[in-house]
């Protein structure tokens, strides 16, 4: 018997087809079931670890250390303390963001979306270098259109609705850090509202909150100082030409008419003439350095700040974007942030 007789022997008692070479794998070869197993056990614990770092990552490790900010941060309000010292409560992305794109026959996009989603709010001390208190707010989806600023004894957090998150307006005490009232108690002291909202935005020039609701009613305002919801930009408007109770207002204005240097001025005024000529108070601040009599007061601006801003030069600016979103700030952290919302102690 010749070698190709006795390796044929072999093979039929190993149960290997007629054809194929020794050492091939093929089904039923219980080399093949043992790599195909091995493989599968190899993916497994490489999943389970991505799960458990994830895990790690925005679970665990911010429980152990609590007194750390996290996340992208969004915005935050400088809130001053009865002992003349000041807190910074800071807002910060938390979720976990990455790039997602689906392929199918005829479609191609691509988008942002999250895991964990969530935002964190903290109270940080900057003396002390601490965070004092962090609370979280729960995301469904991506956080879009989203804003954070200090009112009266509250801070506010309003947020856009966008996907599987509905619009949320959020206040939280300063002192305690507890929740005053959420977007149900908001919707429930305005008849207007109570179709619900589908939409929520701040305007941090006019201290407004613009909404639209779920039953058509769109552009509705708040008015923050006045706590009263109006049907329409209009009606609030024509309310306020009638107020000349004195106001003060901070204004970046034009140096020697230079629209691109801005000194920071405290202006005092009736408050429909701070409306009226706010643009013309901006380009000519220097001017009313003293007192000047107007026909419904007296308007005074005062330097507070020989710190100069400047705009620099954006060859690819929008179109329709408002001047004054060009000075606002984009915190790189949250010491640049104290220091851009900060107001020099000597403003009196």
């Amino acid at each position: 018997m010749d070698m190709r007789e006795k390796q044929s022997e072999l093979d039929k008692k190993l149960g290997v087809p007629p054809g194929i070479e020794p050492g091939s794998l093929f089904p039923g070869n219980p080399a093949s079931t043992k790599s195909k197993s091995g493989c599968l056990v190899k993916l497994t614990l490489i999943v389970l670890l991505a799960i458990l770092v994830l895990v790690g990552i925005f679970y665990l490790y911010p429980l152990a250390t609590p007194d750390k900010i996290r996340g992208d941060i969004i915005d935050c309000a400088l809130v001053p303390q009865k002992d003349g010292s000041n807190r910074l409560w800071i807002l910060t992305d938390g979720s976990f963001n990455y790039i997602s794109t689906t392929k199918s026959p005829g479609h191609y996009s691509t988008g942002r979306k999250c895991k964990f989603c969530k935002a964190w709010l903290y109270e940080y001390d900057p003396l002390g270098g601490k965070v004092i208190r962090r609370i979280k707010i729960p995301y469904k989806d991506i956080i879009i259109r989203t804003s954070m600023f200090y009112n009266g004894d509250k801070i506010w957090h309003v947020a856009d609705g966008y996907h599987l998150d509905e619009p949320k307006i959020q206040n939280f005490d300063v002192l305690t850090g507890t929740m005053v009232e959420d977007t149900a108690g908001f919707v429930s002291r305005h008849p207007m509202l109570a179709a619900g909202i589908v939409k929520a935005s701040y305007d941090e020039k006019k201290d407004l909150i613009t909404l639209d609701t779920k039953d058509g009613r769109t552009g509705l305002i708040y008015s923050l100082h006045e706590q009263k919801l109006y049907p329409s930009y209009s009606l609030y408007h024509d309310e306020q030409r009638k107020d000349v109770s004195e106001r003060e207002k901070f204004l970046l204005c034009a140096e020697g008419g230079q629209d691109t240097r801005k000194l920071l001025y405290r202006v005092k005024a009736a408050y429909r003439e701070l409306m009226w000529n706010e643009s013309m108070l901006q380009n000519n601040c220097d001017q009313f350095a003293k007192k000047i009599p107007h026909r419904n007061g007296t308007v005074e601006a005062r330097q507070i700040s020989d710190t100069v801003f400047f705009r620099p030069f954006e060859p690819d600016r929008q179109e329709g974007r408002p001047d004054h979103d060009l000075y606002r700030p984009r915190w790189k952290n949250k010491m640049d942030c104290a220091a851009k919302r900060n107001v020099p102690e000597n403003a009196n």
